[in-house]
This record gives C-alpha cells, sequence and structure tokens, in this order.
C-alpha cells in the first residue's frame, strides 16, 4: 500500500509538472483607412479652353465664361451697345468700352484657372457692382437684353454671397474680405505686383477721378470729355473691371500667368492709345509717355511670360 500511494502521488506531481503547449491565439487588428485629401488640380492658362475644362460644372467656369462672354461683346462696341439700348457710341466711348474688353478678358481667364473659393469671391463684386451700375444708368441703357442683364447679374450676385456663407456675412465682410482680395498678397516685388498695381491704379483713378483722367491725363477735354462716357456707367464699369482684375493678378498662381495677362492689358492699351492718338481722340501731354509705358511694360511680361 506505501509503494501504491507513493506511486500515485508520482503520477499526480507529474501531471501537475506537464504543461501542454499553448495554441497561439490570432489577433486581428483593424486599421482604419485614412483617405489622402483629393487636391483638385487647376487649370493652367494653356489647358483653360479646352473641351475638358470648358465643360465642368465648377464655379470658377460659371463667373469666368460670364466675364469672358461680355469681354469678347465689348470688342465690338457698337454691336454691344446696340443690344444694350445704348445710343451710338462717340469715340471716347467706343476707347472706354474697348479698354474693359481687354480688362473682362483677362478677369474671366484668371477667374477660370482659379479656385472656385475665388471665383464667388470675384463673382459677387463682379455681379453686384454690375448690377448696381446698371439699376442706376439713369436710361442711358434700356431694352430687353438690358432687363435681363440687370436681373441675371443680381441673381448671380445673391448665388455668390450664398456660396459664402450667405448674403449677411457677405455683406458685413466686404470691408475685411472683399477688400483684402483686390489688394497685394505680400509687399515681394515680383511680376504679379507689378502688373496688379498698375491694373488697380487705373482702376482707382478711373473710379474716383474719371474727370481728371480723361480731361486732364488723356487730353480729351470739351464734349469728347469725361461727361461724354454716359454719364459715368462705361468709365466707372471699366474701373470695376480693372479693380477687379487686379485682384485676380494678385492672387495668380504664377508670375507667368500674371505676366501673359500684363501682355494682354499693357499690349492692348497701347494699340488702343495709338489708334485713338491718331484719331483725334486723345491728345493730352501723357498720351506719348503712357503709350511709351505701355509699349516697354509689354515687352517686359513677354519676356517674363516665356
Amino acid at each position: 500500500m506505501t509503494l501504491l500511494k507513493l506511486a500515485l502521488l508520482a503520477l499526480a506531481s507529474g501531471a501537475t509538472a506537464l504543461k501542454l503547449p499553448t495554441v497561439p491565439q490570432r489577433i486581428r487588428v483593424r486599421t482604419a483607412r485614412v483617405r489622402a485629401p483629393v487636391v483638385q488640380a487647376l487649370p493652367d492658362f494653356a489647358d483653360a479652353f479646352t473641351v475638358d475644362e470648358l465643360t465642368k460644372k465648377t464655379t470658377r467656369n460659371v463667373v469666368g465664361l460670364q466675364a469672358t462672354a461680355w469681354g469678347a461683346l465689348s470688342l465690338f462696341p457698337g454691336k454691344a451697345a446696340s443690344m444694350m439700348g445704348m445710343a451710338a457710341l462717340n469715340p471716347l466711348e467706343t476707347l472706354v468700352m474697348q479698354g474693359s474688353a481687354l480688362a473682362l478678358l483677362g478677369l474671366g481667364m484668371h477667374i477660370r484657372v482659379g479656385s472656385d473659393g475665388d471665383a464667388s469671391q470675384t463673382g459677387f463684386l463682379f455681379f453686384a457692382s454690375w448690377s448696381y451700375l446698371m439699376r442706376n444708368a439713369g436710361g442711358v441703357m434700356s431694352g430687353t437684353m438690358f432687363q435681363v442683364s440687370t436681373l441675371v447679374n443680381t441673381i448671380m450676385a445673391v448665388a455668390m454671397a450664398r456660396r459664402q456663407g450667405g448674403l449677411w456675412k457677405t455683406v458685413t465682410s466686404l470691408d475685411t474680405d472683399g477688400i483684402t482680395s483686390i489688394l497685394p498678397r505680400n509687399d515681394a516685388i515680383n511680376v504679379r505686383n507689378v502688373v496688379g498695381i498698375q491694373c488697380l491704379f487705373w482702376g482707382l483713378i478711373g473710379m474716383f477721378q474719371s474727370s481728371f483722367l480723361f480731361n486732364t491725363i488723356m487730353g480729351a477735354t470739351g464734349a469728347r470729355g469725361a461727361a461724354a462716357v454716359c454719364s459715368g456707367i462705361l468709365s466707372t464699369g471699366l474701373a470695376v473691371n480693372n479693380i477687379l482684375l487686379a485682384g485676380r493678378v494678385f492672387g495668380a498662381s504664377s508670375d507667368s500667368d500674371a505676366a501673359n495677362t500684363g501682355a494682354l492689358f499693357f499690349g492692348g492699351w497701347t494699340v488702343l492709345i495709338f489708334l485713338a492718338k491718331n484719331a483725334g481722340t486723345v491728345s493730352g501731354q501723357f498720351v506719348v509717355p503712357i503709350m511709351a509705358w505701355n509699349a516697354l511694360m509689354t515687352a517686359y511680361c513677354v519676356k517674363e511670360g516665356m
């Protein structure tokens, strides 16, 4: 019995000491998939008029193509005046409308190669300004096209405001965001600032000192002076377009884009002033220096755009 008890104890202790191999458990770790933000590539000037870009349903197309269309129409002042119910334009009014076309074409291009956010901001200023000008045209414009354009501009201004958080937010932030959008982004000496500051200068002087601009600087006195420019709607419209163009040039994605706009702006004005001077529309003492400066700026912009 003693031996049997010892044997049982030995078996029990051996069983206790025996360790069975453990099977490792497979632990499943769920990893969250982090999606990288999709950055939409913006088109450059070369791709802006491809079918692919033109057919995209974006805010920048909605705003930019309208500015471009008005710019193209303004290249033909007689046709534009007829469509908007205006009387026959005098030579100075023709010059102003063609100059406005240059600003609109450049503005439309910059809006279309920018972001939708910038397009909404510029679009509100553009449509709201022109809606105000048309509603206060004082009988200078009339007809169905004029009425439809005024209504569309008003609707578009509200739509652009809604894309920025609502009409109240947009209007109450004009003294900050609105003004910032038309000012230089930095104090660097680059093509964007060189071109943009000059667009802004001509816009501001046309907005607040149109008589000085046309009568003194351009030498269009008497019946051909500032008073002849349709009670100011054309000259003020030109000023608005130049100011908004300046804002978009300041915010251009590259100096090359700003240089291309500058070549269009300065080159176009060189030709327009040359033709107006030969026709006797402008004859001020500053006309020739302005022409020479514009020609130099055109050459500079062409060089920088290469």
